[in-house]
């Protein structure tokens, strides 16, 4: 009887250790990804702004092709006597000779990063990183193959990707920051 609940116990656990449940907080990031895409397609009140890097495609030495497209969707309304700005999204793309590059920033009303996809192919497989953050630390990460569909969950930045992760993140900042002190 001991050996019969003792194999229960452990078909039981193995699933639950051998694929971990996604954080309750990624649905929550979700829905407000999903919320801020229905507001973008339907106009609400959101404003985009366009930012483009060698519209004109020519060639850059030793890399050919480069340009690069960055669009900022965000509101402004009127609080207090002055004008309050809310950005929500930024949207990159990126085509740098073999490497083609998408990346997306979801953040919360009070302009903290919240979801960020990075998709890039390197003249061979797509790549794709989804990190979800709480309180400004990444707390849940996916990997995804083009080739295998195989998707890797990690709930911290696995060390061998912090390199490239603290490259993605900077692009957060930056960008947010080119936004605050935009022309536009």
């Amino acid at each position: 009887m001991k050996n019969i609940l003792l194999l229960a116990l452990i078909l039981f656990l193995t699933p639950a250790m051998l694929f971990p449940k996604e954080p309750p907080e990624v649905k929550i990031i979700r829905e407000w990804y999903h919320k801020v895409q229905k507001m973008i397609e339907a106009k609400d009140g959101i404003i985009v702004s366009e930012w483009n890097a060698n519209k004109t495609g020519a060639d850059f030495p030793m890399i050919g092709t480069m340009m690069g497209k960055a669009m900022f969707y965000w509101s402004a309304e009127v609080k207090d006597g002055t004008i309050a700005t809310a950005l929500y999204k930024i949207t990159v793309e990126k085509n740098m000779g073999d490497y083609k590059g998408y990346q997306e920033f979801l953040y919360d009303t009070g302009g903290n990063i919240l979801f960020i996809m990075d998709r890039w192919r390197n003249g061979g497989d797509l790549q794709d990183y989804r990190i979800y953050f709480k309180n400004g630390k990444p707390f849940y990460v996916t990997q995804t193959y083009e080739k295998t569909q195989k998707v890797y969950e990690y709930f911290a930045v696995p060390e061998v990707y912090a390199p490239e992760f603290s490259m993605t993140l900077g692009d957060a900042n930056n960008l947010k920051e080119f936004f605050l002190v935009r022309p536009f």
